[in-house]
């Protein structure tokens, strides 16, 4: 059930592009805690982005990571960070997490798989182990509270999912990393995933093609996951969909379950309803800027009130290895217009 917590609010410091900064408040007050200091990854923004949140400016991540007093850091917008090795941006997503600051990340780190294995996933303990990450659709309050009603429901054979949103909500990385983490997690490991991308920016007549890596994506993706066994799974993401929206599918031969920010239903394969539960909704101002609705600002607000109270456990570490490796050959096979391996990739990646 989605509650306001009830513990002490605690102190938060977003990492965060000035056009970001209305979801950051939106999300902070509805969470009931307190953002003391925000930052931009965009040189000379840092001033601008602070100012429009009424708090003290950061200007560098490294140093917030490594000494800022503050329980929680939010990494809206990370920028560089994430983006080649580890290094020294590893070393301080490290020390913060030693130093018992929670780390939230709204983007993939690292950015894509390629970039992985330089100190991300390797090493002891490896770096993203210190991160977690917001609007993943199998850590939604919905999502959690059907886990009793999954396992009855059975291994699904086919999964339809679908991550919309606005560009203020996060980037097509994000929906993607979201929507493959949830394949992963529901099937296990994917043969073969067979993709297509449109860039909002597209020209008539001229195909589009998806950067190699997860920073930055925008438009829309399709894509095709193929299990070994037969299983199949397809999804839809896009940051260009107007307003935040969720949605998963699930067949078995218990019938369908649907899953959504509300609530989840489960039908029989005779047609009637098994099981249906709705999820308490936080308070949400009824009017906000353009991009800031009521279900992205539930979600990420249930986010970071999970992280901060000490009585709801910790879900642990995102199988980035795994995720980054079927986004990568989503984005592959996009380019090339053929499907790709996800194992291939992995290999690939972490040889």
């Amino acid at each position: 059930m989605l509650t306001r917590m009830t513990i002490p609010p605690r102190r938060i410091i977003a990492w965060v592009e000035k056009g970001r900064t209305d979801l950051v408040r939106a999300v902070v007050r509805a969470a009931g805690h307190e953002l003391v200091s925000a930052g931009s990854p965009v040189a000379g923004q840092s001033a601008i982005v602070a100012g429009s949140l009424d708090v003290e400016p950061v200007d560098d991540l490294r140093r917030v990571l490594i000494e800022a007093n503050a329980d929680l850091i939010w990494i809206v917008s990370p920028g560089a960070a994430g983006v080649g090795p580890a290094g020294a941006d590893g070393r301080a997503f490290q020390t913060a997490v030693q130093r018992g600051v929670k780390v939230l990340a709204s983007e993939p780190i690292p950015a894509s798989a390629i970039d992985m294995n330089d100190g991300w996933v390797s090493g002891g303990p490896p770096v993203v182990e210190a991160i977690r990450f917001a609007g993943l659709p199998r850590q939604a309050a919905a999502f959690r509270e059907a886990r009793e009603v999954l396992d009855a429901f059975g291994a699904p054979r086919t999964c339809h999912i679908t991550c919309y949103g606005h560009p203020m909500q996060g980037s097509l990385g994000m929906r993607l990393f979201g929507a493959m983490d949830t394949v992963q997690s529901l099937l296990g490991e994917t043969a073969k995933v067979d993709a297509a991308f449109t860039t909002a920016a597209r020209s008539p007549g001229i195909a589009s093609s998806p950067p190699e890596t997860l920073r930055d994506l925008s438009g829309d993706i399709a894509a095709v996951l193929r299990m070994d066994d037969g299983r199949t799974a397809n999804i839809a993401a896009s940051d260009r969909a107007a307003r935040w929206s969720l949605s998963i599918t699930l067949i078995s031969e218990e019938g369908r379950l649907t899953i959504e920010p509300s609530g989840f239903v489960w039908h029989g394969p005779d047609g009637k309803r098994r099981d249906e539960h709705r999820v308490r909704a936080l308070r949400v101002a009824p009017t906000a800027p353009e991009g800031v609705d009521a279900a992205a600002v539930q979600s990420l607000a249930d986010d970071v009130m999970r992280i901060l109270d000490p009585m709801r456990p910790d879900p642990g570490p995102t199988p980035v290895a795994a995720v980054l490796s079927l986004t990568q050959a989503a984005l592959l096979s996009a380019r090339t217009g053929q499907p790709e391996s996800a194992v291939t990739m992995r290999r690939m990646a972490t040889r």
